[in-house]
């Protein structure tokens, strides 16, 4: 395996333990749909948190919320909905999007 799937992975689990620090509760990690994939789905209270977890050596040129394009965002909204039509419990949450 790919080392840069090795420092996704260890990324994803920081952030995870991070969000579960702040009191959110995993729903489901690495959750995939024909829209695309969701890193990490959590819930804040009655939030929906979709957490997109951003891994870079160096941040000098682009940060987190920078690299997220506008057609992943895009993505990234269509595979929370098939997400949410995929589990009634989760239908009626409000939906946030974290990039950490």
């Amino acid at each position: 395996m790919a080392q840069h799937n090795d420092h996704g992975r260890i990324a994803e689990a920081i952030a995870q333990n991070y969000l579960r620090t702040r009191g959110l509760t995993t729903i489901t990690t690495n959750y995939h749909c024909r829209y695309g994939e969701l890193d990490l789905v959590m819930r804040d209270g009655n939030v929906l948190v979709i957490a997109e977890i951003r891994y870079r050596r160096h941040t000098a040129f682009v940060g987190p919320v920078d690299s997220v394009s506008p057609a992943k965002r895009r993505r990234i909204a269509r595979a929370a909905m098939h997400f949410r039509q995929r589990h009634p419990a989760c239908r009626h949450h409000a939906v946030r999007l974290d990039i950490l």
